[in-house]
């Protein structure tokens, strides 16, 4: 009974034991963990702050927003181009740490000893330049035996970084070691941060509050556009001045007005027709551009284009019209119908640019449901979830009452040419809705394109076909020709030749013919037209 009570406590104590010794290696697997955590944060950072200096010190840098952390000392930086970098003006805990700067020849230089010496970073024989189109943006990281490693060709492969003597130099993390200083100073003046690099050399980077311009981050890489064809391209730009816009010989690119609220402007680019060139091109003439100015500074973003051939059907089937998207039509959630007292819209230009709107002939906002109303709504057509405009009219000849307006101040419509306003719509079977394209100050109409190939009114009128279910309805318009009122053409309202600037900025409305009757509509898109080929 002895034995089993002794042999009962010495199991008992070799269990305390052995709870023992696992906790403590869990302790030591958890401050691993840690310290290996730690140590790639601080790792990070220092990537950071190198590729923050790269791009920074690039001709035509500027910011236009600075977040500070005073706290954890990180400078969050807002670039015009659209890049947001993290500079870290310390990295805390290390008790050997790489102090990388950019000399004053401007290549990538390096200290492992505090500060106390640099020596240039060299591939092969050759310095690492850091500003300039070749530039170089090296990587740190830490290797095998916690020794650190550097590459200099974007992170496919890494050697062990050497000290003065060619010792390799060992990465150790201690928390309790004083923060390394990264830079000697960073300084947010008024028009500028000035970052004073641990050589001594300063990087001056204008700051130009709210100042940017670049393409959305979901437009990547070449952009594929059918000979003839058009693609829209959504642009972030605020604060500009001024911009120009440059593309390759034959194709064409204008630039909207940006929304007022979103700052997105939508830039239209037409493709050359014909073949694409079979010759060799250099990429810098595919290129379109937006060089976005303020104040004597400069940002530009840029996107390549390519014209693709497609292969088209048989022999005997007629030839597809080339159809350019020249406006976009937005309806969507966001949509705001602007109602206009007795006002036409092109007296709103300077304040709003472009927009949806509802012209009214009375005076005030409470008169204004005696004619009829407009609503967005969401419906069902072929199968799809959309957003449309409902027209309800309680009077009849609508166009200064209860017109659906959209104006669009950049149009740049061609006078040659003719354009198709298409919709989708529905109603009471038989309604009629009308359709109209005016120039800017509401003095002049567009002729309407009949079958004959003649403008013979400046109104186009839709009637349903069904009853409540959705169809399609077009209008063409001849922009060479032009009428003064709203009606058919007739010896007191002749024809006349469109001038350049009646197609600068247009005006396109629909509204009902008949008093109580209620339209849909949606899908609308304003193209150039091109008859197909028989």
């Amino acid at each position: 009974m002895k034995k089993m009570w002794y042999y009962t406590l010495m199991l008992f104590a070799l269990c305390f034991i052995a709870c023992e010794d696992t906790d403590k290696l869990e302790a030591d697997i958890n401050s691993l963990n840690d310290r290996v955590e730690a140590l790639e944060n601080k790792v990070e950072m220092l990537n950071g702050n190198i590729k923050a200096l790269n791009i920074l010190c690039q001709d035509g840098m500027i910011i236009s927003k600075v977040e500070h952390d005073a706290e954890n000392g990180v400078y969050t930086l807002s670039l015009s181009d659209g890049t947001t970098l993290k500079l870290a003006e310390r990295v805390d805990g290390f008790a050997s740490i790489p102090l990388v700067t950019i000399n004053e020849n401007g290549n990538w230089a390096v200290s492992y000893d505090d500060g106390a010496s640099f020596v240039e970073i060299k591939k092969g024989d050759a310095p690492v330049y850091a500003i300039g189109k070749d530039g170089i943006t090296p990587e740190f990281r830490v290797g095998t035996e916690d020794f650190w490693e550097i590459s200099l060709d974007g992170g496919n492969n890494y050697v062990r970084v050497l000290d003065e003597n060619g010792n390799p130099v060992k990465a150790v993390y201690d928390p309790a070691t004083n923060p390394n200083q990264q830079f000697t100073g960073v300084v947010q003046k008024t028009d500028c941060l000035e970052i004073t690099l641990s050589s001594d050399n300063t990087v001056k980077v204008p700051i130009v509050p709210g100042f940017f311009c670049y393409f959305d981050r979901a437009i990547t890489g070449e952009q594929n556009i059918n000979p003839g064809g058009t693609k829209t391209f959504n642009v972030h730009i605020n604060g500009a001045e001024s911009t120009v816009i440059t593309a390759p010989m034959g194709w064409k690119a204008t630039l909207a007005e940006a929304d007022a609220i979103t700052h997105v402007a939508v830039l239209t680019v037409i493709a050359p027709k014909g073949k694409p060139a079979t010759r060799a091109i250099a990429d810098n003439t595919r290129d379109i551009s937006i060089l976005a100015m303020k104040g004597g500074l400069a940002t530009l973003t840029k996107i390549q284009v390519n014209p693709i051939e497609v292969e088209t059907g048989g022999g005997d089937e007629p030839t597809p019209a080339p159809i350019v998207n020249l406006i976009t039509i937005p309806i969507s959630a966001e949509m705001n119908i602007i109602t206009l007292l007795n006002t036409d819209p092109y007296k709103e230009i300077s304040q709003t640019g472009d927009f949806w709107f509802h012209r009214s002939d009375k005076s005030s906002e409470a008169e204004v449901s005696n004619n009829g109303s407009l609503a967005l709504v969401d419906e069902m057509v072929e199968g799809k979830s959309v957003k449309a405009v409902k027209i309800e009219c309680k009077i009849a000849n609508s166009f200064f009452k209860i017109a659906l307006g959209y104006f669009k101040k950049e149009a740049n419509c061609d006078i040659t040419k003719k354009y198709k306003l298409s919709f989708k719509m529905k109603g009471t079977l038989g309604a009629k809705l009308l359709t109209t394209v005016r120039n800017a100050d509401n003095t002049y109409a567009f002729g309407v394109y009949n079958e004959k190939g003649d403008p013979t009114t400046t109104v186009k009128t839709s009637a349903t076909t069904k009853d409540n279910e959705w169809e399609p309805a077009t209008a063409v318009f001849d922009f060479s020709k032009k009428a003064s009122k709203v009606a058919s053409i007739k010896v007191d309202n002749p024809l006349t030749s469109s001038t350049v600037e009646d197609a600068a900025t247009i005006d396109i409305r629909l509204y009902p013919q008949a008093a109580n009757t209620t339209f849909y509509v949606t899908d609308i898109k304003f193209e150039e037209y091109v008859p197909v080929a028989q």
